[in-house]
């Protein structure tokens, strides 16, 4: 592996959303401090575990990263080029809660490298955004924007969340308007999960949450794309909109299914033949870098079928979909050898287009996405 991207796992929040299942914990200084001295580790373990590679791309998720203060932010980038060398001009991004987004931490950022943004609005109706647990205002979301583009922020994405109980059609259009206004050079739409052991999802085993129909779902989708797509968006993935030459490239990576190493509580990663993934319990992950190891705590080798079918999952999200002799050339067979019946059924359904070498979704299969991807399940 001589490059790849890298995923850095902030995993502190001032408050976690009623929605979210991801690894985070309720911030706290003392804490943060004993976490960077492990993450300072891991960074240098990680780099002598898979020989120093090139990074592409480097992405800090979370949790709420922008918990810690810019210059932390950086800090923790200056490890990372310790270990690791960096290509010239990567894409550097950082996820940001807009009630924590301050003028002088944005300077720090942005002149410590980090060049894009990933904005986490979900909503531009304050009823939402307190149904959904954020923390922020709408009044933040403007604030935090253009207090970014002044400190020179040029590529910044929104993240909107649609399909939300008790959300109207007019309320997803109006919030799709206001994001559009803003003119952002990316947009992330994803419909709301309801992810077992969260908030939302007790109450929904109560009894006391309807979630949207399919219906509802389906038309808030279609309405996004419309809107996006006459805004001059691309529909580059099946929850990515971006302006030309704004794609996601960290993101990228993933779906074309490169190598990413990951950092931080309950992190994946991927080094083309096998995954792993960290503690996610945060004292067992500080404890095992105090020790000297890798916060491991399974490392799965990935069989040829896992390798076949992962691809086909991450590239048929795309809807330029998957290059057929990049297929053939990372596995020795073509496409059709292995997955001829598969294919033929998914044609016949209309779900999938064979194009200009390519293999993809037609517009029904975009929404019937994962009846597309099972049948790829060997």
């Amino acid at each position: 592996m001589k490059s790849c991207g890298l995923y850095i796992h902030i995993p502190f929040c001032l408050r976690k959303c009623n929605y979210c299942d991801f690894v985070s914990f309720t911030y706290k200084a003392e804490l943060a401090d004993d976490f960077l001295l492990a993450l300072f580790s891991e960074i240098e373990l990680l780099a002598e575990e898979y020989d120093h590679p090139i990074l592409e791309t480097i992405y800090l998720g979370g949790g709420t990263p922008t918990c810690l203060a810019g210059k932390v932010l950086v800090e923790i980038l200056h490890q990372v080029a310790q270990y690791f060398p960096i290509r010239q001009g990567a894409e550097i991004t950082c996820e940001l809660n807009p009630a924590t987004g301050y003028q002088t931490d944005l300077e720090m950022m942005f002149n410590g490298g980090i060049n894009r943004l990933s904005m986490g609005v979900q909503s531009f109706i304050p009823e939402t955004l307190e149904f959904l647990g954020r923390i922020h205002s709408v009044e933040q979301v403007y604030e935090t924007y253009h207090a970014a583009r002044e400190v020179g922020f040029a590529n910044i994405n929104l993240d909107l969340i649609f399909a939300i109980p008790r959300q109207s059609r007019e309320d997803w259009r109006y919030s799709l308007k206001l994001a559009l206004e803003l003119k952002p050079e990316h947009l992330s739409l994803y419909n709301l999960k309801i992810e077992e052991g969260t908030p939302l999802y007790n109450q929904y085993v109560a009894g006391r949450l309807d979630p949207v129909d399919d219906e509802t779902d389906l038309w808030m989708y279609q309405q996004a794309i419309r809107s996006l797509q006459m805004s001059g968006y691309e529909h580059y993935e099946i929850s990515n909109f971006a302006r030309p030459g704004y794609a996601s490239k960290h993101n990228l990576g993933y779906w074309h299914y490169q190598p990413f190493l990951a950092l931080g509580p309950g992190a994946h990663g991927f080094d083309g033949s096998k995954r792993y993934e960290n503690a996610s319990n945060l004292g067992q992950y500080i404890n095992l870098l105090e020790r000297g190891y890798l916060p491991w705590k399974g490392i799965l080798d990935l069989a040829r079928k896992d390798l076949l079918e992962e691809y086909m999952f991450m590239g048929l999200r795309l809807l330029r979909g998957i290059d057929l002799e990049d297929f053939e050339y990372r596995f020795g067979s073509s496409l059709m050898e292995i997955y001829s019946s598969q294919v033929q059924k998914l044609l016949d359904l209309g779900l999938i287009a064979l194009q200009d070498g390519r293999i993809l979704l037609t517009e029904q299969g975009l929404y019937l996405g994962n009846e597309v991807f099972v049948e790829f399940l060997l």
